[in-house]
């Protein structure tokens, strides 16, 4: 029987892939752009109210996040698109590694910032992502990986899960679910690949850097979550926690799916 986690997992994943579907692909893209500026700032918020820091800091870091999102979010000010990148990709890399071979204690200072930072500019990625690719069926492929990941390290954790992925930070991952979803994404890109009009030799890359991306993601905003030492990010979907709990891994794999757009 399907577990109670598994189907609330499904329908969130199908409620919002449908939504998503409309809003990028049949309604004008001011939508999608809004929609995407008010969860970024949201997400935000989220997180510093999750930090245990004093009031008086929280409140300076949502003025200061607030700033930061809407001039490069809504007029790109800043214009620093290369240096994001050149950021977040090595960050979380290193951070995945860490996390997976590594890590024996918590940092706190450094969980802070890889957890802050993806906050704050993966969404950025998201969005050049979407500016930048000709094709916007490459956008099933970001979906895939990700819902592939979610889906299935849950279902692979379950049924084959013996050996913790990261212990000290998420006890309830394995090596096992996370190689099923990686199968399951795998499958999925070729069968998208028989559908769509995408090549598939833009098809596999991008859904296995999507892939990755996700999974470091996930850790980085787990490990932030133990840094807070708070079980989930907030409220906002009852049953679920907080938007961040739900949009972990898709912010995870936007610099990565920028990345390979841009340099194609």
């Amino acid at each position: 029987m399907m577990s109670i986690e598994l189907e609330k997992r499904l329908m969130t994943g199908l409620g919002l892939l449908t939504f998503l579907y409309y809003l990028i692909f049949k309604l004008p893209y001011w939508y999608a752009y809004v929609f995407i500026l008010i969860l970024w700032i949201y997400a935000c918020l989220e997180l510093i109210k999750s930090t245990p820091i004093s009031t008086y800091f929280k409140i300076l870091l949502m003025v200061a996040s607030i700033i930061i999102i809407l001039a490069s979010g809504l007029i790109n000010l800043f214009n620093l698109d290369n240096f994001i990148l050149a950021l977040l990709l090595p960050l979380n890399l290193i951070m995945g590694f860490d996390f997976l071979f590594i890590r024996k204690k918590l940092r706190p200072k450094l969980l802070f910032f890889s957890g802050y930072i993806n906050v704050l500019l993966c969404p950025l990625m998201f969005i050049n992502f979407l500016n930048e690719s000709a094709n916007l069926n490459v956008v099933w492929f970001y979906f895939l990986a990700i819902i592939c990941h979610d889906i299935g390290g849950l279902i692979g954790g379950k049924l084959f899960g013996r050996l913790p992925l990261a212990p000290l930070i998420s006890p309830n991952k394995t090596i096992e679910g996370i190689g099923f979803g990686f199968l399951l994404a795998l499958l999925g890109s070729f069968t998208l690949f028989l559908i769509l009009d995408v090549p598939f030799s833009l098809a596999l890359p991008i859904t296995i850097l999507c892939f990755i991306g996700a999974m470091l993601g996930d850790l980085i905003l787990s490990g932030y979550k133990r840094y807070a030492k708070v079980k989930d990010f907030g409220t906002l979907l009852p049953g679920h926690g907080g938007l961040l709990d739900r949009i972990d891994s898709w912010l995870g794999a936007a610099p990565f799916a920028y990345f390979f757009i841009q340099n194609l």
